[in-house]
């Protein structure tokens, strides 16, 4: 699966990043400014909240790109204290950082927090984990 059909899935079901996004607004995707450019941008009432996407296991350069993402526009944005770091797991990859100026990288790995087999539940709307006996309508997300 492409970076930019996980990009689609979170933005378009944010509940799958965390809960609370529930009242979290969709900003943009791929939110360019002078410094780079992020996957997604959510706000909530406590500002924006940065959420980069990759393909590939996490590594440390992955957490310095958010956190430069995090300086550069802390400075004329007001920025959520939360923000999301969304791929596979590396080696020794912590499961929350310390970013500058009382910031939080959390992150949500595809297969754990965000699940490989999702199913709609038209019940709720929603995308819930497949259980091991569904079949038909299963959307499997693969990195």
């Amino acid at each position: 699966m492409k970076e930019e059909a996980i990009e689609s899935l979170l933005f378009n079901h944010p509940y799958l990043l965390d809960a609370s996004f529930d009242c979290a607004n969709r900003m943009q995707r791929q939110f360019t400014y002078p410094g780079g450019r992020i996957d997604i941008v959510f706000q909530d009432d406590s500002g924006l909240i940065l959420v980069e996407v990759k393909r590939t296991c996490l590594v440390p350069a992955h957490f310095d790109q958010l956190i430069r993402y995090i300086d550069d526009l802390s400075t004329e944005q007001r920025l959520s204290n939360r923000h999301y770091l969304v791929g596979k797991a590396g080696v020794g990859v912590p499961t929350e950082i310390a970013a500058p100026r009382g910031y939080t990288i959390r992150l949500r790995l595809v297969g754990r927090e965000i699940p490989h087999r999702l199913r709609f539940d038209a019940a709720t709307s929603r995308y819930v984990p497949a259980r091991r006996r569904d079949r038909a309508g299963v959307y499997t997300l693969r990195l």
